[in-house]
């Protein structure tokens, strides 16, 4: 991926957008996130392809295959370990389903938010707290606290 800045892209937007025809190219900008130039043919093929990508693995999924792909996602996601083995089958499961999903509209940005929950929930099993809630003690009054003070 070629990168420009989006001044460049107003000052020659020919000049880019020919070279955006081989690849893509990010226009950066100031304080503001970056853009990506791409042909539309191109992308479309990308999406297409993850989502049958998606599909493909998410039809194939059963206990064992859910336990091998968990067990190769814990060289990128390490915290996977934290996890109780139902729940990585039930991550695992999650994970493709939300691709598939993702795919299907084009915005991956749910996937990301999916990861970090289930990474939240890794580290409440890393820190020995339920994430169930079951652990919690339920008052049956309501109990008066002092507020926190910063020290």
């Amino acid at each position: 991926m070629r990168t420009t800045t989006f001044s460049e892209f107003i000052r020659q937007p020919t000049k880019v957008l020919t070279e955006a025809t081989g690849e893509d190219i990010r226009l950066t900008r100031r304080g503001e996130d970056d853009l990506v130039v791409s042909n539309a043919a191109r992308h479309e093929g990308q999406i297409g392809a993850l989502d049958q990508l998606s599909r493909l693995i998410a039809a194939s999924l059963d206990e064992d295959t859910a336990d091998r792909i968990a067990g190769h996602l814990t060289a990128e996601l390490p915290w996977i370990q934290f996890l109780p083995e139902v729940q990585r089958r039930a991550f695992v499961g999650d994970y493709f389903r939300t691709a598939r999903a993702c795919a299907s509209v084009g915005d991956f940005r749910r996937l990301g938010i999916e990861i970090e929950a289930w990474s939240e929930t890794a580290a409440a099993y890393a820190a020995d707290i339920d994430p169930t809630g079951a652990d919690l003690e339920i008052l049956d009054e309501p109990a008066s606290v002092e507020r926190p003070v910063a020290s």
